[in-house]
This record gives structure tokens, sequence and C-alpha cells, in this order.
């Protein structure tokens, strides 16, 4: 896809970067579970969306309203592929 992803009021943009991740042996690897909306620029972890828990304290910000803010995009988005209910739920997907 070759979408042009907006500027926010501080001029960051979400990039095609985000969709994927490098660890520390240099093997990368796809973030298959993030999804960007273009109707209202914000992303989000659809298996999260899809099976988070009803009971759940914990709930990321990606699996209910989603995520503009740019800056610290991928802080938020380590947080979140490192917390125990998005690997539940993708163990839910699988």
């Amino acid at each position: 896809m070759n979408l042009n992803f907006p500027n926010d009021k501080y001029l960051w943009q979400f990039s095609y970067v985000n969709y994927s991740r490098k660890l520390s042996n240099g093997e990368i690897i796809d973030r298959k579970w993030l999804v960007y909306c273009k109707y209202i620029e914000n992303v989000y972890c659809f298996r999260c969306k899809l099976f988070k828990s009803s009971t759940s304290r914990n709930l990321s910000l990606l699996a209910s309203v989603g995520v503009s803010y740019w800056k610290r995009i991928s802080q938020t988005l380590g947080q979140q592929e490192n917390s125990a209910e998005h690997m539940t739920n993708m163990n839910s997907w699988i």
C-alpha cells in the first residue's frame, strides 16, 4: 500500500517502519497485529481489540480507542507486544 500518513499537530507522522520490529539478534519481525485506520488516523492491535478480556484492568489504548501520538509510538508498540494480555490475545488468535 502507498498511504501517505498525515502529520499530527506536532508534525510527527506514522511510518511504515512501525510495521516491523528489529530484535537484538538483528532479526526483523513483522508486526502483523498492527493496523492503521486511515479514517481516524489511529493504530490498533487488532488481535487485542478482538480478543480483549471484558474484565481487564490493563486495557491498552491499542486495544480500545487506538493511538495517534506518534512521538512515542515505538515505546507504545514495545510495551504492547511485551504485555501479558497481548501475548494471551495472540495465542487466542492463533
